[in-house]
C-alpha cells in the first residue's frame, strides 16, 4: 500500500492528526498516541495523513478496513504485537455482492488477509522482526475469523485453505492463538454440532475444520493456543519490557458465556450454561487495555437491544457495563448493528 488516508472514530476528517495531538494535556502526551487507522480507497473527502512510526512508550491501534469483516492491529509500549480478529467473509455469498455490503478495499486485487499482512508490514515495528505476539480471535463468525469456501486458496503449511487468521499466518508468524474456547457452552468440534449446522449457509463446520486443521498443524512449527482465561490480566501482556510500563495491562472482560467479576482475581460468572447456545455473538471475546488514564475498549459482536427494540438489561453489554466502567475510546459492538450499544451499557 503506497498511500494512507484517514478516518477516525474520534476527531473529524477535518482535524488534522498534529491539531489532534497537540489538544491531548500534556501528561498524556508523553506517555500515548493512540492512531485508528481505516485503509481505504481514495476519494474527494478523504485527507492523506502520515503519522510517525512507532516507538518505545507509545501505543498504536489501528484498525484496517477490508470491505470483508474486522481486523485491528495493536502495537504495545514495548513493542509487543496484537491482532485482534481477522475477518474475511466468502465472495461467493450473494450477500458479500449485494449493495448491503462495502466493496474490498482498498482494492479488489488482492484478498483480505493479503491486505491485512500488507498493512501490518507497513506499520510494525521497524526495529523488531514482522510477527505477531498475539492473535485473538473474537468468535467465530466468518467476518472475525475468515470463511472456507471452495475457492481458497490452499496453504502451503498444512492442510487447510487460506482465510482470515489461516491466511495472515500464511505470511506473519503468529506465537500465540487465543479464542473464546471452542467447548463452552456447547463443543464445537462434536457430531451434534457438526449435524446441526452442516446446512449453514456460511459455512461455518467447514470453516472450524480448516481453523482446527491450521491450529494442529502450526502448533508443531511453535504456535501456541488456547482459550481465554475470563478474569485475568495477565494472559495477554507485553513480552519484550513490561517492567518499564507498569501502568499497562489487559483485562479478559468476557468471552466464551462467562464474564469477570473483579480485577485481577481470574474470576468469573456464568452468563451461558452448558448446553445452551446462544449463537456466536453474545460468546464474543471482550478486552479492556488501559495505559496511564487511557482506556480502550472493544467488545466483538456482543448484544445488548432485545428483539423489540428495548434495552435487554440481562444481555452482555449490560453486564460487562459495571465491569468496564468509563473509557476512553470504545468500539462499537456488532457493527453498530441495530441490537447493541443500549443505552445502560453506554451510560
Amino acid at each position: 500500500m503506497n498511500s494512507l488516508f484517514v478516518n477516525t472514530v474520534f476527531f473529524s476528517p477535518q482535524v488534522t492528526a498534529s491539531s489532534f495531538i497537540e489538544d491531548i494535556p500534556i501528561a498524556m502526551k508523553c506517555s500515548i498516541y493512540v492512531f485508528i487507522y481505516l485503509a481505504i480507497s481514495f476519494s474527494s473527502v478523504a485527507q492523506q495523513v502520515e503519522f510517525s512510526p512507532w516507538h518505545p512508550g507509545l501505543m498504536d491501534i489501528h484498525h484496517i478496513s477490508t470491505g470483508r469483516g474486522n481486523a485491528s492491529y495493536m502495537i504495545f509500549p514495548d513493542g509487543t504485537t496484537l491482532l485482534f480478529d481477522a475477518g474475511e467473509i466468502s465472495d461467493t455469498h450473494e450477500r458479500t455482492r449485494s449493495d448491503r455490503n462495502s466493496m474490498i478495499r482498498p482494492y479488489a486485487s488482492k484478498s483480505a488477509h493479503e491486505w491485512v499482512v500488507d498493512y501490518i508490514r507497513q506499520f510494525a515495528p521497524k526495529t523488531m522482526p514482522v510477527l505477531l505476539d498475539y492473535a485473538v480471535i473474537s468468535h467465530f463468525h466468518d467476518d472475525h475469523f475468515g470463511e472456507w469456501d471452495s475457492l481458497r486458496n490452499r496453504s502451503e503449511k498444512g492442510p487447510y485453505v487460506k482465510t482470515g487468521i489461516t491466511g495472515v499466518a500464511e505470511f506473519i508468524p503468529v506465537r500465540n492463538l487465543i479464542d473464546r474456547g471452542h467447548r463452552w457452552p456447547v463443543d464445537l468440534r462434536s457430531d451434534d454440532f457438526r449435524q446441526r449446522f452442516k446446512n449453514d449457509e456460511y459455512h461455518i463446520v467447514q470453516t472450524l475444520a480448516n481453523y482446527f486443521s491450521f491450529i494442529e498443524a502450526m502448533a508443531f512449527k511453535g504456535l501456541k493456543y488456547d482459550s481465554l482465561v475470563v478474569g485475568a490480566v495477565d494472559q495477554i501482556r507485553m513480552v519484550h519490557d513490561a517492567a518499564s510500563y507498569p501502568g499497562w495491562n489487559v483485562l479478559n472482560v468476557a468471552g466464551g458465556g462467562k464474564i469477570a467479576t473483579g480485577y485481577e482475581s481470574r474470576e468469573s460468572t456464568v452468563v451461558y450454561p452448558m448446553g445452551v447456545y446462544p449463537g456466536e455473538n453474545p460468546l464474543s471475546v471482550c478486552l479492556k487495555i488501559n495505559y496511564g488514564r487511557f482506556n480502550y475498549f472493544t467488545g466483538g459482536d456482543i448484544p445488548g437491544i432485545d428483539e423489540y427494540g428495548s434495552p435487554d438489561l440481562q444481555s452482555v453489554e449490560s453486564l460487562v457495563a459495571p465491569v468496564i466502567g468509563p473509557v476512553d475510546v470504545a468500539t462499537l459492538n456488532h457493527h453498530g448493528n441495530r441490537d447493541s450499544q443500549n443505552p445502560f451499557y453506554v451510560r
